[in-house]
């Protein structure tokens, strides 16, 4: 198996890319659950259904909230770990160190606004009560830019300053 990490120009449009199908997820599951509360109170208030079925409706429910704001987590840290594995496995040259700030900088910009969509929407009032059933999608986004900040400094801490030895700094 041969593996080519030296495609280095769609590394921008993959961070954006990442951003955006994180947010755009959150937002898809604040809409999922607002939609799934109103849908549980209706059928917990009819009577034909028995207490069990009632009890696993709102199990469903609790579940489904669990299960939502941990994916959004687990996908967004991996995501951010496999970016700096894979920043290890690039071979780079310092002098693309100053483009790579003029990207962070972009990148930031994007995300910025990204995160400003993603509170203009769940400032609606029926999704803001919502908010506190997701803490871990909240966290993330209401520290969308540090998190990208403190990954963009470790993945050029990895990608500039691997020794020689390991490939990174020689000119190929």
């Amino acid at each position: 198996m041969n593996l080519n990490f030296k495609k280095k120009g769609s590394t921008v449009i993959d961070t954006i890319f990442i951003i955006v199908v994180l947010v755009a997820l959150a937002i898809g599951f604040f809409f999922i659950k607002l939609i799934f509360n109103e849908v549980n109170t209706d059928l917990v208030n009819d009577q034909d259904l028995t207490v069990e079925s009632r009890e696993m409706l709102s199990s469903s429910n609790d579940n489904y909230t669990n299960w939502a704001d941990a994916s959004i987590g687990f996908l967004f840290f991996g995501l951010l770990l496999a970016v700096l594995i894979t920043s290890f496995l690039i071979d780079s040259h310092p002098i693309f160190f100053v483009a790579s700030i003029i990207m962070f900088i972009f990148i930031i910009f994007v995300a910025g606004n990204v995160g400003n969509l993603f509170y203009d929407t769940i400032e609606a009032e029926e999704l803001t009560v919502l908010q506190a059933d997701f803490p871990i999608t909240m966290f993330i986004m209401d520290n969308l830019i540090l998190l990208i900040v403190i990954t963009f400094t470790l993945t050029l801490i990895i990608l500039y300053g691997k020794s020689n030895g390991l490939g990174g700094g020689e000119i190929q």
